[in-house]
């Protein structure tokens, strides 16, 4: 689930500042080089030979879900004599064919799903070493090689880092730090990361590295959501990843939807931890936020059709010029007010760096319908201008609710 709000984040992200004309790519960085490969595949071969009947245990620190059993199970015949490395590489590659599936079935996109052992293959970990030490940034210590940032000036970071251990291998820190140089090597001026919320104290020691890289430390933005608590009403429900125990995003996509996921994920800030409650995620009432929001653009939808029945509009004819002598209410005047502030919402989701604003400028948006609706009728009108003019009021209200969805990657039925 933690992936789920991750990809939210970042999908949604992507969708707005496009629609605001920003040049921007999305990545997904694979973490499918060095020590964590082969741990996976010590994890997977310990379930095979289980399943073998053998005595075969999980490593300590290895992968303990269940997930391993089937991972291993698909395995072909000649596995019986993979090394580590074998069957870390088969398990990492079904479980990306499977991550990619579900981000495909949760409508989130990436350009670029960049693979951190194409990074060692093409060479750029060593050479952006090489890049540290001719800007005077890496020293070596205790038969290490460090990343000086400790007390220099700018920095972030409250001490040096290792980038190569006293064994010769390379930190997870240096092929970060390379990822991040072809990035700019390529020609973006800005850089967003989303991390989970155990990498608080990661942020610093980035800033601290792309500063290291000449440049400027404030084109580096870095995204940390918190936990996120499911529930079924009141009833927490329990997990544990290290268990093995979690619950997957495509269950809780199955079971909820993958609207009212994007939607609740989008919902609350970032940096907030996240109760996700099951049962009112289904709900098909106004308790339930993504159908609130969806019902309204449902029932405007339904208006339209109506007067299209009456002969008060046509798809041929348009809607009319706008006429604000006719919309005198305040119910009428509070929807006007609120569609205007539609692209300072996006501005502020682009400087927050979350969708937060944009979601809940829909649901704020919706709720204004409500009473509009008890008290403005529409294709009842008795003044046929009226009605007409109303109709563009409820069209632009429609539109804004529609693209707005879109941009969280939701959708905007026609009919509920």
């Amino acid at each position: 689930m933690a992936s789920g709000r991750g990809a939210t984040l970042g999908d949604c992200l992507v969708r707005i500042m496009r629609r605001l004309g920003r040049s921007v790519a999305a990545e997904y960085y694979v973490n499918d080089a060095g020590g964590r490969v082969e741990l996976l595949g010590e994890s997977v071969k310990a379930r095979y030979l289980q399943s073998k009947g053998q005595d075969a245990r999980v490593p300590e620190k290895g992968y303990q879900g269940e997930y391993l059993v089937d991972l291993a199970a698909a395995a072909p015949p000649e596995c019986a004599d993979w090394d580590a490395q074998a069957w870390g590489r088969h398990a990492m590659n079904a479980l990306l064919a499977s991550h990619k599936d579900d981000m495909r079935v949760f409508d989130a996109h990436f350009d670029r799903w960049y693979l951190e052992s194409e990074l060692f293959a093409s060479g750029a970990v060593p050479k952006t070493l090489e890049y540290l030490k001719s800007r005077g940034m890496v020293f070596e210590k205790d038969g290490a090689v460090w990343l000086g940032t400790a007390g220099a000036d700018g920095s972030t970071d409250d001490k040096d880092r290792v980038l190569v251990k006293r064994d010769g291998k390379p930190t997870y820190f240096l092929p970060d730090i390379a990822y991040h140089k072809d990035k700019y090597d390529r020609g973006f001026d800005r850089v967003i990361d989303i991390f989970g919320a155990d990498h608080h104290g990661y942020v610093p020691r980035m800033k601290a590295a792309i500063a290291a890289l000449g440049k400027e430390p404030d084109s580096y933005h870095a995204i940390v959501h918190q936990l996120i608590h499911l529930f079924r009403g009141n009833e927490a429900v329990k997990m544990s990843k290290r268990a093995g125990t979690f619950i997957s995003l495509r269950e809780l996509i199955d079971e909820a939807g993958k609207d009212a996921c994007r939607f609740f994920f989008a919902l609350r800030t970032p940096d907030s931890h996240l109760n996700f409650d099951l049962e009112l995620a289904k709900k098909q009432s106004s308790e339930n936020p993504v159908f609130y929001v969806q019902y309204v653009h449902a029932r405007i939808c339904s208006i339209f059709r109506k007067a299209a029945e009456t002969g008060l509009w046509t798809a041929d004819e348009g809607l009319p010029l706008p006429n604000a002598r006719c919309l005198t209410a305040p119910e009428e005047r509070a929807l006007l007010l609120k569609l205007a502030w539609f692209p300072e919402v996006l501005l502020d989701a682009e400087r927050f760096l979350s969708p937060h604003p944009l979601a809940n400028y829909l649901m704020e948006l919706a709720g204004l319908f409500h009473p509009f609706y008890e008290k403005c009728p529409v294709a009842t009108a008795e003044d046929r201008e009226v009605a007409k003019t109303r109709l563009l009021l409820i069209a632009g209200v429609r539109d804004a609710i529609r693209e707005g969805l879109g941009l969280l990657g939701v959708s905007a039925p026609e009919q509920m």
